[in-house]
């Protein structure tokens, strides 16, 4: 990925129109990037999913980021499963982990550390996202001040085309370090 395509204006937006603007926590952080990178992620993003597609590589469980899937089928999900559970008289015990900063704690050595790299095209694809992650820039843009810029050493930036991949990524890391750690 060029550099010039990895350096993101960090602009502070207001989450809701009423908030008082005096209060910093009702500011949120949006990254820009340049168009030609949006190009390219959307791009990368269309080319991994029709990969996924066509080795069946997608979670059957997976209702964020799929297709007529949503929150409500994973609620569904989960609903039905406990019923069935009830009915059959069975113990349930449900865990729910709320992660709110999972994106912004996310090492990038350790997100590519994590995923297999066993064929030739999966480590170019490997590399690729090396690139993609690694020497990113951001500055902080306050009206029409600039700071200066610094390198971006953890998070996964969101509302980027490849937030399904960069998602299911991070799940699987945490699902891995649970394992080994259990």
């Amino acid at each position: 990925m060029p550099s010039a395509l990895k350096i993101a204006l960090v602009k502070a937006l207001l989450k809701k129109q009423r908030l008082d603007p005096e209060v910093l926590n009702n500011y949120r952080p949006v990254s820009n990037l340049p168009f030609l990178s949006k190009v390219i992620e959307r791009i990368v993003a269309a080319r991994l999913f029709e990969h996924m597609q066509v080795n069946n590589l997608h979670e059957c469980f997976q209702c964020a980021y799929k297709e007529q899937h949503s929150v409500e089928s994973a609620l569904l999900r989960v609903y039905c499963d406990i019923m069935e559970q009830l009915d059959n008289k069975k113990c349930i015990l449900l865990v729910l982990l709320y992660l709110s900063a999972a994106f912004d704690s996310i090492d990038h050595n350790v997100l590519l550390d994590r995923l297999p790299s066993s064929d030739v095209l999966y480590r170019e694809a490997l590399k690729w996202f090396s690139s993609y992650l690694f020497c990113r820039l951001h500055a902080v843009l306050i009206n029409d001040d600039k700071s200066g810029e610094r390198h971006t050493m953890y998070g996964v930036l969101r509302d980027r085309s490849l937030d399904p991949f960069f998602s299911l990524f991070i799940i699987i890391i945490i699902i891995i370090i649970i394992y080994l750690e259990s």
